[in-house]
């Protein structure tokens, strides 16, 4: 059984037996991970605060060959981001977050990117980002990660480039123009305002992201056509949503 180190994330933590917990992890090198966590139930000490959902930590673990859960040995806290813990929509949002990337990123290929891209999420929300926006730019580009970057510059039934207001298709990745618009009954209205900010949030660096001031209308439009398309990748709808959605309402 070869000893695995890297850093990781926290994902999900369920009890196990009486005092142990099955963790899911996204690491650095070697992307989603689920393992048992003998006396991982344990808040109270060191090792079982490591293995609380949103715990950033350097992880060990043992990996079995052919086996779905893994044996983790250690788990050392690195960060615990407590600011999020405290602000209850930054929390619904991290959890969205923890989510996605739960359900959405299966292979390793990509791994250090998705990790790198989730801890980015998490310190944009800490530093006081508008959860919404935060979720619209984490939503994005982890989609691009995972293979599903959608077509925003052709309109992906005539490659004609568009500029103008158009139309999304999640059955079909990506913009559709006035002419192509009927080849999706479901496809969702796409302004211009809405098509430039998409076309913004796929390049803008993090560190300005904050600078970038969408309306409410944008918003609105951006958060329709994406978690559309997430539920159409997913085949389903994530669970987080409904938690985020009622915070959002209050």
């Amino acid at each position: 059984m070869p000893i695995r180190k890297t850093e990781a994330i926290v994902l999900a933590s369920r009890p196990w037996s009486d005092s142990g917990a099955i963790v899911t992890f996204y690491t650095r090198d070697y992307g989603r991970v689920r393992g048992v966590a003998k006396g991982g139930k344990r808040s109270r000490t060191s090792f079982g605060s490591s293995m609380e959902m949103l715990s950033r930590i350097d992880l060990v673990y043992h990996e079995k060959e052919g086996r779905e859960l893994e044996t983790v040995s250690e788990g050392s806290l690195r960060d615990f981001f407590p600011e999020l813990r405290e602000d209850l929509h930054c929390l619904a949002a991290a959890c969205y977050m923890l989510q996605l990337v739960d359900e959405m990123v299966r292979g390793r290929e990509e791994s250090g990117r998705v990790f790198g891209h989730l801890v980015t999420g998490l310190e944009l929300l800490r530093a006081g980002t508008a959860p919404e926006l935060v979720l619209r730019f984490f939503e994005l580009n982890l989609v691009g990660l995972c293979g599903f970057h959608p077509h925003l510059q052709r309109c992906v039934g005539c490659s004609r480039v568009e500029h103008g207001a158009v139309g999304f298709s999640a059955q079909l990745g990506g913009i559709l123009c006035g002419r192509c618009s009927g080849r999706d009954t479901a496809v969702l209205p796409l302004s211009a305002g809405s098509h430039r900010a998409l076309a913004h949030l796929e390049r803008v660096d993090p560190g300005r992201l904050g600078r970038l001031k969408l309306s409410r209308s944008v918003m609105e439009e951006l958060r329709g056509v994406l978690t559309t398309y997430i539920i159409h990748i997913l085949e389903r709808r994530p669970r987080a949503l409904d938690f985020l959605d009622s915070v959002t309402r209050t």
